[in-house]
C-alpha cells in the first residue's frame, strides 16, 4: 500500500513540475519517431530559399520586391491553386507601388491569405501580454490574415494557435476558405505531423514562377509560401525554423511554412491529435501508480524487475497504439519512467527489509534455542562498534586543470590535441556531458586574414553540422576578440579503446589515422564502409554549395564507431575567389589542379581510401603493396583499386565529379554495403 501511495504521488508531482515537463513533452514526440510516413498530397510549399534569392536578385538582408510576390499569386490563379497564404509578415508599408501590385493581386485571386505574428510583450523578463503584428492596412483591407503558428519555449511547435475569436491562425483562415464547414477555432488542437521536415511537397519559389510547370504542380491545391530558414533575415522578420518531434531523431529543423501547412492539413483531415484532459490523465496516473504500486509489491525483486519491464513495454505499446489508432495521447513517460521504477525500487527496498527482520527473527529463536546461559546472552546482545579507526575512502581524482582560456559553463580537464594554430580539450558541461572544444588562438597567425578564414570556415559548416550523421557535430561557437581568440563546443569522438566510455585521465580521441598507425590496412569491407559513410556526407556537404579542402585520416574521427567529417576549419564556398584557395590543405592530399571543387575533395578522399586499405602511404600512390598477392582479398583489393585510381585521377575530367558517384561505384561492386551503412546510419 506504501508502495501504491509513492507511485502515485511521484506520478502527480513529476506532472506538475517544470522538470517533469521534459518527460510529459517526450511522451508527445516519441510516438512520431516510431510510426511510418504518412503521404499527403493537398498541399504545395513554395520555398523562399536560397537558389531562388540568388536567380531573381534579390538584395540580402531586406525583404524581396513585392511585385514578386503579385506575380506570384497571378501565377498559382492562372494554374488553379484553391488558395494561397503567406507565412511572411507583410506588417510595414513598402514601396508603393509595389504594395499597390501586391493589394491587386490579392484582390484578384480572391482567395490570398495572408500570415499575421503574436509578439510577447515583456517587462523585466516577464511576458505581460501579447501584441498583433498585423499585414499593412491596405492589403489588410483586401485580403484575409490569420496568425501563424508559434513555438513553445523549447522552440518546438507542438499545439495549433488558439486565440480569441477575433484572431484565428492562418491555418484555419486557409480552412474556413476550403471547407464548407471548418472546426471550430478555439478548440484545443494538438499537430499531427505526417512524417520529418521535407515530408510534404515542395518547390522553389523561382521554379513556381515558371509558366510550363506551374499548373500542372499547383492545380486544386493550397499553396503554402514562406522561408527557408537559411535566408535569415531576407525572406522576412527573423528566422523562421523550428524543432518537430523529428529533430530529435534526424536534428533538422522545419521552416515555419510547413509547420503552418501540416496544421492546416490536420483541420482538412480532421486528424488532429488531442491530450486527455487534466481530469482523465490525474486518474490515469492514480490508477497506473497505485496497480504498479501494489502489483510490483508482492514480487521478489528479479520477478518484479521483469514484470517491471513488461509493464514499461505495455505502456509503450499503449501510448502508440492510443496516439496512432486514436489521436489521443497522454503522459505515459510519467508512469513509464517515473511510476514503475519507484514502485520497483519500494518493492525491493520493502523485500530486502523483510528478508533483514526474518533473517534476525530466525537468529533469534535459534539462540533462544541453545544453552541456558548463552540464551540470555544471546537473545539480548548488542553488537558493539569497533575501535579500530575507519579510513575515510578517498574521492576520486579529477585531472589536474591546465592552463586555457575561460569557456562558459564548461571545465576544461585535459588537452588532447594540439595543431599550429590551435588546440583541442576534453571539457565537461554542468550537467556532467563530456564535449571536445577547440580553441583557436590569434596571436599563432602571421596576420589576422587566416585566422577570419577559419573562423568563417566555422560559421559556414555550424548551420549544417547536424544535418547529416556524416559531420561532426558543432554545438556552440564562441568568439573573444578581447583576449584573441575563437573556440567551438563538439560532440566528443570516440575514446581508442573504450568508445563511448570516457575516462578523462586516459582519454586519447579515436581518429582514422590512429587506427592506420595500429593495423596499416583494414579489410576491404571495412574500407568501403568507412568511405560509404564519408562521401554520403561529403555529397551533402557540397550540395550546400560547400568544400571541405583538408579531407584526410587524422580529420575523420569516429563517434559511436560512426567515421564521421571533422576539422572544418578550411570549410568554403565551392570555386571561391579568396585567393589563398590554391594553397590550403595538407600536402600530398590535395588534387593537382588545387582545391575549390567537388571533384578535388573526392580526390582527397580517393587518398584516404588508398591508404586504408593498401597500407601504404599517400605519398606511395599509386604502387600496390609488395604482399597482395599474399592477400586473402586479393580479388576484392583489385576491384577496389579500379575506384581508387578513378578518384585519385590527375585529370579532372576523368575523376569522379562528385561523392555520390563515387559511392554509386562502390556500391556496384559491394552492394551488401547498403544495408550496413543505412543501419548504422
Amino acid at each position: 500500500m506504501l508502495g501504491a501511495a509513492l507511485a502515485i504521488l511521484a506520478g502527480l508531482v513529476a506532472s506538475s513540475i517544470p522538470a517533469g515537463q521534459v518527460l510529459v513533452q517526450l511522451s508527445y514526440d516519441l510516438p512520431f519517431l516510431w510510426r511510418a510516413d504518412i503521404p499527403v498530397n493537398d498541399v504545395i510549399i513554395v520555398h523562399m530559399d536560397d537558389p531562388s534569392h540568388e536567380q531573381l536578385g534579390q538584395p540580402w538582408f531586406q525583404p524581396w520586391d513585392r511585385r514578386i510576390h503579385a506575380q506570384l499569386i497571378d501565377r498559382l490563379h492562372a494554374a488553379g491553386t484553391r488558395a494561397i497564404a503567406f507565412d511572411v509578415l507583410f506588417d510595414l508599408a513598402g514601396d508603393p507601388a509595389a504594395d499597390r501590385e501586391l493589394v491587386r493581386a490579392a484582390r484578384s485571386h480572391g482567395n490570398a491569405i495572408f500570415g499575421a505574428k503574436s509578439i510577447p510583450q515583456v517587462v523585466q523578463g516577464e511576458v505581460i501580454g501579447w501584441k498583433l503584428a498585423l499585414p499593412f492596412p491596405e492589403l489588410r483591407e483586401s485580403a484575409a490574415w490569420g496568425v501563424v503558428e508559434p513555438s513553445g519555449a523549447d522552440k518546438t511547435v507542438r499545439q495549433h494557435y488558439r486565440g480569441a475569436h477575433d484572431e484565428p491562425s492562418l491555418a484555419w483562415r486557409v480552412a474556413e476558405r476550403i471547407m464548407t464547414s471548418p472546426p471550430p477555432a478555439s478548440v484545443s488542437r494538438w499537430m499531427n505531423y505526417y512524417g520529418p521536415p521535407g515530408k510534404l511537397p515542395f518547390v522553389s519559389y523561382h521554379q513556381a514562377l515558371q509558366t510550363n510547370a506551374a499548373s500542372i504542380v499547383f492545380s486544386n491545391k493550397v499553396a503554402f509560401v514562406g522561408t527557408l530558414y537559411s535566408l535569415g533575415f531576407t525572406g522576412g522578420l527573423g528566422t523562421d525554423d523550428f524543432r518537430t518531434p523529428y529533430t530529435r531523431r534526424t536534428g533538422t529543423k522545419s521552416p515555419g511554412t510547413e509547420i503552418n501547412a501540416t496544421a492546416y492539413l490536420n483541420l482538412l483531415r480532421g486528424d488532429w491529435l488531442r491530450r486527455l484532459p487534466a481530469l482523465a490523465e490525474t486518474l490515469l496516473l492514480a490508477l497506473a501508480g497505485a496497480m504498479a504500486g501494489l502489483g510490483l509489491g508482492r514480487l521478489r525483486p528479479m520477478r518484479a524487475a521483469g514484470a517491471a519491464a513488461l509493464a514499461s513495454l505495455l505502456v509503450i505499446i499503449v501510448a502508440a497504439w492510443s496516439a496512432w489508432q486514436l489521436r489521443i495521447w497522454f503522459p505515459w513517460l510519467i508512469v513509464g519512467a517515473v511510476q514503475i521504477p519507484v514502485a520497483f525500487g519500494w518493492s525491493v527496498l520493502a523485500r530486502t527489509a523483510r528478508w533483514q527482520r526474518d533473517a534476525e527473527t530466525s537468529q533469534r529463536v535459534e539462540a533462544e534455542a541453545g544453552a541456558g546461559a548463552r540464551q540470555v546472552v544471546s537473545s539480548q546482545q548488542e553488537r558493539v562498534p569497533s575501535t579500530e579507526p575507519v579510513k575515510a575512502q578517498a574521492p576520486p581524482t579529477e585531472p589536474v586543470l591546465e592552463s586555457h582560456p575561460p569557456v562558459p559553463d564548461h571545465v576544461l580537464l585535459r588537452c588532447v590535441g594540439n595543431g599550429a594554430y590551435g588546440e583541442v580539450w576534453l571539457a565537461r558541461d554542468v550537467i556532467g556531458t563530456h564535449h571536445a572544444v577547440k580553441i583557436v588562438y590569434r596571436g599563432r597567425f602571421p596576420n589576422a586574414a587566416p585566422f577570419e578564414r577559419e573562423f568563417k570556415g566555422i560559421q559556414r559548416f555550424t548551420p549544417i553540422s547536424r544535418s547529416h550523421p556524416g559531420f561532426v557535430h558543432v554545438l556552440h561557437v564562441g568568439r573573444n576578440d578581447e583576449r584573441g581568440y575563437f573556440y567551438y563546443i563538439m560532440e566528443l569522438g570516440d575514446d581508442v579503446e573504450s568508445g563511448q566510455q570516457i575516462d578523462p585521465r586516459t582519454y586519447a580521441p579515436k581518429n582514422l589515422a590512429k587506427v592506420l598507425e595500429r593495423c596499416a590496412n583494414l579489410p576491404v569491407p571495412d574500407c568501403v564502409e568507412i568511405v560509404l559513410n564519408l562521401a554520403a556526407a561529403l555529397d551533402h556537404l557540397h550540395q550546400q554549395r560547400l568544400i571541405h579542402r583538408d579531407i584526410k585520416p587524422s580529420n575523420i574521427i569516429f563517434v559511436s564507431g560512426l567515421p564521421k567529417l571533422a576539422d572544418i576549419g578550411l570549410v568554403t564556398e565551392m570555386e571561391s575567389d579568396e585567393r589563398d584557395v590554391s594553397c590550403l590543405g595538407t600536402t600530398g592530399y590535395i588534387a593537382p589542379e588545387g582545391p575549390g571543387t567537388a571533384a578535388a575533395d573526392v580526390y582527397s578522399l580517393g587518398k584516404v581510401l588508398y591508404e586504408m586499405s593498401m597500407g601504404r602511404s599517400r605519398d606511395a600512390f599509386p604502387e600496390l603493396p609488395t604482399n597482395i598477392f599474399d592477400r586473402a582479398d586479393q580479388s576484392e583489393l583489385m576491384q577496389l583499386n579500379r575506384i581508387i585510381l578513378k578518384a585519385c585521377e590527375n585529370d579532372p575530367a576523368r575523376r569522379y565529379q562528385t561523392a555520390a558517384e563515387l559511392r554509386a561505384d562502390l556500391l556496384a561492386q559491394w552492394p551488401r554495403a547498403q544495408g550496413v551503412v543505412d543501419g548504422r546510419e
